[in-house]
């Protein structure tokens, strides 16, 4: 992308965002819908979610004595509520193991904020360090002194008329040296929590801005972690009914002691383990596994290797035998090579198209662009197993579609400059 065609695009969002926010009563039934592909909708965040294999689902009811009785508990995206959320119900939840995401600049989840210590301000008094193009309403929030997995990555985040907190857990986002926060994370028992004082840093028209993106796809990874998550988002006006199930009986010391650990790691990963922190405890955790592997295990191979094409017994390979899981594995090395080429601020997978596309352009022109595009449309059509219904779809790939991502994938890789991947053998010789 030029220079120019840049400015116009930064010129193009910052005119959406001025013309939709003097709509905004009469788009208020429309604002912060998963389905809603306009400037003020969600479906990008529930493409970043499908991308993760998480499942996304809007809901106008909280049932807790339902919500409560599953057994991996959903995790709840608390944005823009319309409604004022029960304070005492989503803390009994999180002590629990729920996790929860609070992003309100209306004040519904006040009692909730409050609880966990934190006040919530109107934007009047905001004094930012830097705005996106010089604009008062564009004011950007920049990464506080604590390290955490939520901001790993992010340079700013540009926030649209945002409110701000106060409170004594660590600026992870914020204005004015970090004493007016934007955004804040913490535990409660078992569950963890996120508070970002602006929703609107989630809608489509702001997740074009890098920042941004990187921070929806870090808070879906803080709090869904769980490769089966289901995330409901609540949204607008809801209505809550029930009860929590009562709480399981005293656990064992053990099971105690287990949880307790499993907390405390949690914790490290979330405010240590990024960088340099990350790397330290990899070196040693990696020096004691690899001490266990030599005496148990055969040396491993390389990951990036052409794992999908290796002969199998000598005579026949991966393509000859399953096209599909063939391509499921050269999917997954592509994705690897493209988000290390791109220098994407998560896995392809959960980013927008239009981004790596515009990427794409800056680095290798329209030609490469239209590559790309062709190749994550053929991409899309190989699931992410871990489903019954993933294993029919996969079993639905032939060798031709597994050819044709094979061969946009060199192409891509020829003109941005990067190793292309192994050649495909012969499967009939």
């Amino acid at each position: 992308m030029t220079r120019l065609s840049q400015h116009a695009a930064a010129a193009l969002v910052v005119l959406t965002l001025w013309l939709g926010a003097s709509a905004r009563p009469a788009a208020a039934q429309t604002d912060y819908l998963p389905d809603n592909d306009g400037w003020n909708g969600l479906s990008q965040l529930a493409s970043l979610a499908r991308g993760m294999s998480r499942q996304l689902m809007i809901v106008s009811r909280l049932d807790w004595g339902v919500i409560g009785a599953e057994t991996n508990l959903p995790v709840l995206l608390l944005v823009h509520p319309e409604t004022p959320i029960d304070a005492e119900r989503v803390i009994a939840y999180m002590r629990r193991g729920g996790h929860v995401l609070i992003a309100d600049d209306f004040g519904k989840t006040s009692k909730l904020l409050e609880a966990l210590g934190i006040s919530r301000h109107d934007g009047k008094g905001i004094r930012a360090r830097i705005y996106y193009r010089n604009n008062k309403n564009l004011p950007v929030a920049l990464p506080g002194p604590a390290t955490h997995t939520v901001v790993e990555g992010i340079r700013g985040v540009v926030t649209n008329h945002p409110s701000y907190f106060r409170s004594r857990l660590p600026t992870l986002l914020g204005f004015q040296e970090g004493n007016q926060q934007v955004l804040v994370a913490g535990q409660v028992g078992d569950g963890r929590f996120a508070a970002l004082s602006d929703p609107s840093v989630l809608i489509n028209a702001m997740l074009e801005f890098r920042g941004n993106a990187r921070l929806a796809t870090n808070l879906l990874t803080f709090l869904a972690r769980d490769p089966d998550a289901r995330i409901l988002l609540v949204t607008g006006h809801v209505i809550q009914s029930g009860e929590l199930p009562p709480a399981e009986k005293r656990d064992s010391r053990s099971k105690r002691l287990a949880q307790e650990f499993s907390r405390f790691v949690g914790r490290i990963n979330d405010f240590a383990l990024t960088s340099e922190g990350m790397r330290a405890l990899a070196f040693v955790l990696g020096a004691i596994a690899l001490a266990g592997l030599i005496f148990m295990l055969p040396l491993p191979r390389k990951d990036l290797d052409g794992h999908w094409l290796r002969p199998v017994g000598g005579t026949r390979t991966k393509l000859d035998t399953s096209p599909g899981h063939a391509a499921v594995a050269l999917r997954e090395e592509i994705e690897e090579r493209l988000t290390q080429a791109l220098d994407a601020p998560g896995p392809i997978s959960t980013i927008h198209p239009r981004w790596l596309t515009e990427r794409v352009t800056q680095r290798a022109g329209a030609e490469a662009a239209a590559i790309c595009s062709r190749l994550l449309g053929a991409l899309r059509q190989v699931p992410y197993t871990g489903r019954a219904e993933d294993a029919i779809n996969v079993a639905r790939i032939g060798r031709r579609d597994l050819a044709n991502i094979y061969e946009l994938s060199q192409q891509l890789l020829r003109v941005l400059g990067q190793p292309e991947l192994p050649p495909i053998a012969d499967p009939h010789a």
